[in-house]
Formats: C-alpha cells, structure tokens, sequence
C-alpha cells in the first residue's frame, strides 16, 4: 500500500513521507534486521534512521 501511495504522489509531483515497519529485533540498527535499500543503494535503517521517510529515499520494489 505505502509502494503505490509513494508511486502516485511522486507521479503528481507531490511530497510524500511513508512510515515503514520491519523486523526489529535490537532496535538499534546493530542486528541490521531491519535494513531496507535505499534509493541511492545504500542500506537505511528503519529503527534507527526511520520510521518515517521521504517517499523517494526508498527503492521501491515489486
């Protein structure tokens, strides 16, 4: 849901902003349980880092 709420706003040219959830096992970003890619290839922590993001610092997939 958060995939095509992101993708319709960035298509409009909106500002989006997503909260995301994983896995959390330490909650601290030492585990990397939750680690998502981001839209530059780098790995972004949704513990620690997040939850909320800018809808185009995620690389969406699917």
């Amino acid at each position: 849901m958060m995939r095509i709420a992101a993708r319709k706003a960035m298509d409009a040219d909106i500002p989006c902003m997503v909260s995301l959830e994983t896995h959390m096992a330490c909650g601290l970003g030492a585990c990397l349980g939750c680690t998502l890619t981001g839209a530059d290839g780098h790995y972004i922590h949704v513990c620690k880092q997040g939850p909320v993001f800018n809808a185009d610092e995620v690389a969406w997939t699917l």
